[in-house]
């Protein structure tokens, strides 16, 4: 069955770690990044986990869904900005709370941020996202360059399985033949 990974930022879901893949791409897993600080997994590879798709993404009026801009969202005005070479991000749920403030971001250089914050309207703005048109179900991806004409304050940052991501538009149609000679056309293919 033709399908594509979406979300494509994953975290593990033991340390933390995260990693961003392509549409098309194999399960990830875990590579047990070994950080300073807080949970980290076995460097030997038969404890590899499997890579769990971030729950935050982010969408436009128009139908487009774009994964939510992590790194650039965690490296706001840091100098210097996000190097995808040399900076691991790492997701964590703080304490006993399951609100959006204890989900936080955190990059190998030092950078860290909450999303609750993105959540707020205009939040996106203020990193410069845009909406660049994206539609991963069809494999367009922002590096297609469609574009969108949304206004940046209209981006909504929703969790993925989100009853307000995706509605089905589902159509039912039945025919009734009226008489029998219609059907025999019908079913000889000659109407």
């Amino acid at each position: 069955i033709p399908a594509v990974r979406f979300p494509t930022w994953h975290y593990c879901p033991f340390c933390g770690k995260m990693q961003k893949v392509g549409l098309y791409s194999a399960h990830p897993y875990c590579d047990a990044y070994q950080w300073s600080h807080g949970r980290k997994c076995k460097a030997d590879s038969r404890y590899n986990r499997k890579l769990v798709p971030e729950r935050f993404v982010v969408v436009c009026p128009n139908g487009h869904i774009d994964d939510f801009p992590i790194a650039e969202w965690i490296h706001e005005g840091c100098k210097p900005p996000y190097n995808s070479e040399t900076c691991r991000i790492r997701r964590s749920t703080g304490g006993t709370s399951a609100a959006l403030t204890g989900v936080r971001y955190e990059c190998s250089c030092g950078a860290s941020k909450s999303i609750a914050a993105a959540l707020r309207p205009g939040a996106l703005e203020k990193i410069g996202y845009h909406c660049e048109g994206a539609s991963p179900w069809l494999g367009i991806t922002p590096a297609d360059g469609i574009g969108c004409d949304c206004k940046p304050e209209d981006l909504k940052v929703v969790q993925r399985g989100a009853s307000n991501v995706w509605f089905a538009d589902i159509k039912s149609s039945i025919y009734i033949p009226t008489d029998a000679e219609d059907t025999n056309r019908r079913i000889l293919g000659v109407l």
